[in-house]
């Protein structure tokens, strides 16, 4: 039996890693996975790549550190998205940010981007919900006194998935790590690994390895 599994991936990349870091690059991907047999097929719809724009936020509601952003440049180093957001963002010299497919967006505008790929209750998907969403709640309410435009209870993860199923079937996850640690990339990477998992759940793999049973 074919089955469509239906929702939202979002990443993000900030420039610190506590609960108020500035999130300065986000995609947030709608898609498809249908199932059936030994392999899943992905329909990506009306993805959204966008970097903050930064004119008239308050950065001190925001945590930036300088490791985090050397570390950034060190993975990011070349990458036309970082280096023009960088200068014409973070350090203002004066440049116009432009980079193919992706969007410099003010907070009201990425709001409205996302909520309109977030309705419907179609589950809202993450790699680790713990570090994303909090972040993401905090860009909108200390720039436009919103919380985030989905409801908790589509909030979902890779994670736990990932877990799930490395009990259920011993699941093991060797996807190699992408390279480029660019948010659209991570968020597509994200949905191929979601099919993989539930993939090796539909195959019918479902009782749990001997060392997982309960003694009796």
């Amino acid at each position: 039996m074919n089955r469509i599994i239906t929702g939202t991936m979002i990443d993000t990349e900030t420039l610190a890693l506590g609960g108020e870091a500035l999130i300065w690059e986000l995609a947030c991907v709608p898609f498809d996975i249908h199932l059936g047999g030994e392999a899943a097929e992905i329909v990506i719809n009306d993805p959204l790549h966008a970097v903050l724009d930064l004119q008239g936020v308050d950065r001190s509601a925001f945590h930036i550190d300088q490791g985090t952003i050397g570390w950034t440049q060190n993975q990011r180093a070349g990458d036309p998205i970082w280096e023009g957001w960088r200068a014409a963002q973070l350090e203002g010299d004066g440049s116009l940010f432009s980079a193919d497919g992706v969007r410099l967006l003010k907070p009201a505008q990425l709001f409205e981007e996302i909520e309109a790929r977030t309705g419907d209750w179609t589950p809202v998907w993450f790699r680790n919900s713990a570090f994303d969403a909090p972040r993401i709640d905090h860009l909108f309410e200390a720039t436009l006194g919103k919380r985030t435009p989905w409801h908790r209870r589509q909030q979902s993860d890779i994670y736990t998935m990932s877990n799930l199923a490395r009990q259920l079937t011993g699941y093991e996850d060797n996807r190699p790590a992408i390279a480029d640690h660019g948010a659209l990339s991570d968020a597509v990477g994200q949905i191929e690994q979601l099919a993989d998992l539930t993939t090796e759940l539909q195959l019918g793999r479902l009782q749990p390895r001997g060392e997982l049973a309960p003694s009796i």
